[in-house]
């Protein structure tokens, strides 16, 4: 029998909530060899009451791109071959996160990245289906091949680090899997709700549409259209499906979200950066 791998895990910290931090650590923090505590923050740890606890502290919010990268460069260098990031808010259901480790020997070769259905689709599968995408928050990713394909984008900053991540992987010819059996919970921001009715051809239930604060508009739109220049060409579909979604974004921004002329002009500065490149 192949011997266990070491995974490390890195939950990264920004203005966090600590009572839904301290509910989410329990659902995958025992389960590793090691976590890296990443705080974006000038604060330098928080109260937090877990195994196997490694800090990592920035004094400047450096992003999550840069985050994920510093923790996977130390979880080389400690022996690890798999990396588990999560979103602060975020938690593994169940027995979601066993689940996903015992998917690992599953995998075909070439595998870049392993994550759960975090869109609680209720799909089933004998082994982990090959995907396009996967959220960062609740993914394995495989060291080994991150050393590959590169790190993170870090200019890239929040928004679409993971998307940018599964499309270079998948150009260079690794695969990006989805282990239904595993799920996770993960907040998308504040919720305004709509009818049911509205979301029927979605994949998924939806209650209504996620938002963020105003200025999350700007990375949004600037990223999109950096990763629409970078990967449409060769993943078409991808790119339209984006362009609809920024479509979207701008609709419900005129129409129904808060903050309109705040959030109106994030999107126009975030157009602006896009297209320049």
């Amino acid at each position: 029998m192949a011997d266990k791998p070491r995974i490390a895990g890195v939950v990264v910290l920004y203005q966090p909530d600590l009572k839904r931090l301290a509910e989410a650590l329990p659902t995958y923090a025992p389960q590793l060899d090691v976590l890296y505590v990443f705080a974006n923050s000038p604060v330098a740890e928080f109260p937090i009451d877990t195994p196997r606890v490694e800090w990592i502290h920035s004094t400047d919010n450096v992003g999550i791109a840069a985050a994920l990268n510093s923790a996977a460069a130390r979880a080389l260098r400690e022996g690890c071959t798999w990396l588990l990031t999560m979103d602060q808010d975020s938690h593994f259901t169940a027995d979601g996160f066993a689940e996903l480790q015992r998917a690992i020997p599953l995998l075909p070769p070439r595998a870049a990245l392993l994550g759960p259905d975090y869109l609680d689709q209720g799909r089933s599968a004998v082994r982990p289906r090959p995907v396009r995408l996967l959220i960062q928050s609740g993914t394995l990713v495989h060291l080994p091949t991150w050393q590959q394909v590169g790190p993170f984008d870090e200019a890239l900053f929040i928004d679409g680090v993971d998307h940018d991540y599964c499309l270079r992987a998948q150009a260079q010819g690794y695969g990006v899997f989805e282990w239904p059996q595993s799920r996770l919970n993960h907040a998308l921001g504040e919720i305004y709700p709509l009818p049911a009715w509205l979301f029927t051809f979605h994949r998924h239930s939806k209650r209504g549409i996620a938002f963020h604060k105003p200025y999350r508009e700007y990375y949004e739109f600037r990223n999109n259209l950096w990763l629409i220049g970078r990967h449409g060409p060769k993943f078409p579909r991808w790119a339209l499906l984006r362009l609809g979604y920024l479509a979207l974004r701008l609709i419900y921004a005129l129409s129904i979200l808060p903050e309109r002329a705040e959030r109106l002009r994030a999107i126009f500065r975030g157009i602006g950066a896009g297209l320049k490149k």
